[in-house]
């Protein structure tokens, strides 16, 4: 979902998941660009065996690179 969220979902838009005991999910809020492509700020919440867990994460897309990079925080 972290992925489907990064590359596909609009800003705003939850992307959920489910795995037995365990579910979570992931909203892109901003999405800016920059000089080599652009970057889109993650909102992140899991729950697992009743302990749940929220950060925020930055992934940016470089064209040149055709790649993507994580920063968390």
């Amino acid at each position: 979902s972290l992925i489907h969220a990064v590359m596909y979902a609009e800003n705003g838009q939850p992307v959920t998941w489910y795995l037995h005991d365990a579910s979570g999910v992931a909203m892109p809020v901003v999405t800016w660009p920059t000089g080599q492509g652009y970057c889109r700020r993650i909102h992140i919440q899991a729950i697992a065996y009743n302990v749940e867990k929220t950060m925020q994460a930055t992934a940016c897309y470089e064209n040149a690179s055709d790649n993507w990079r994580w920063f968390s925080g």
